[in-house]
């Protein structure tokens, strides 16, 4: 059977599209593991819902965004502890301040002006 691939695909009548890349173990079948969006955005192990967007098996994961001129950017790590709790850890910069997070609860903030 087919061990790798890399398919474009339209996703609309305006042509917007694509790119999947799959692979397949030696005893299985293929599956997409990277997908390039009409919108550029990149995803792997997941179907990206930022710039840059990676999904590792369910407990990990990190998502990259770019913002335009009032959003900053913005560099998310989600994962999961070994009692299987969800939590969050952003890094965000906007305006020239730097702002961290756990969970959504602000925990540090640099501002520009900060000596």
């Amino acid at each position: 059977g087919t061990r790798a691939s890399i398919v474009g695909t339209s996703t609309s009548f305006n042509g917007d599209g694509n790119i999947t890349f799959s692979t397949a173990p030696s005893n299985g079948s293929n599956a997409e593991r990277m997908r390039i969006n009409a919108s550029g955005n990149v995803g792997i192990g997941i179907s990206p819902l930022a710039d840059f967007h990676l999904f590792r098996g369910g407990a990990v994961e990190m998502r990259v965004q770019a913002g335009g001129a009032s959003n900053g950017a913005k560099l998310s790590l989600l994962g999961r502890d070994v009692s299987n709790v969800n939590s969050t850890w952003s890094f965000e910069s906007v305006d020239g301040v730097l702002k961290t997070a756990d969970d959504g609860t602000e925990r540090m903030r640099i501002a520009a002006n900060t000596v």
